[in-house]
């Protein structure tokens, strides 16, 4: 697992990072210990522009 960036919202205190993983369970266990510390939502996304070239459908 990378993580890619982490990113902070001071004034709202919210905290985001986009790793990159082939293991959602990595993923749950690097977040494991921030559970406790408020509310943590893991979205899994795609990389639409790799999407897009394995396609054929960027750069064109």
């Amino acid at each position: 697992m990378k993580v890619l960036t982490a990113l902070g919202y001071i004034s709202e205190h919210r905290y985001y990072a986009i790793v990159e993983s082939d293991n959602y369970s990595d993923v749950n266990y690097l977040m494991q210990g921030h559970v406790f510390n408020g509310s943590v939502e893991i979205l899994p996304c795609l990389d639409m522009m790799e999407r897009r070239k394995d396609r054929g459908e960027w750069g064109k």
